[in-house]
């Protein structure tokens, strides 16, 4: 029983760990940072669609798109995208949201 509760206890943190919001740690020169996380959802769904952790806000989000860079590798090779719908731009913990204006 002690065994059992140590497994589930451990499993529960992997679960919990796994889906807390966070910042990611891109690993790219700092050349190009501080880096975005910009993640889609489907819409009306709490669902991810697709999540880009190197991203370069190019302009303040308007409505409901947004514009950004998302660094490939440390060679500056990027890809330009604008989304729309449902999205959210996570900040690194130490700027604020308009630090680029």
């Amino acid at each position: 029983m002690k065994r059992l509760l140590i497994v589930l206890g451990v499993f529960l943190s992997g679960v919990v760990f796994c889906t807390a919001p966070g910042y990611a740690a891109c690993t790219l020169e700092p050349l190009w940072s501080p880096f975005m996380t910009v993640i889609k959802y489907q819409t009306g769904k709490a669902k991810i669609l697709e999540m880009w952790e190197c991203a370069k806000i190019t302009d303040p989000p308007q409505g409901n798109g947004v514009c950004f860079y998302n660094y490939l590798d440390n060679n500056g090779h990027y890809q330009y995208m604008c989304i729309s719908g449902e999205f959210k731009v996570l900040y690194p913990t130490n700027l604020r949201p308009d630090w680029y204006l």
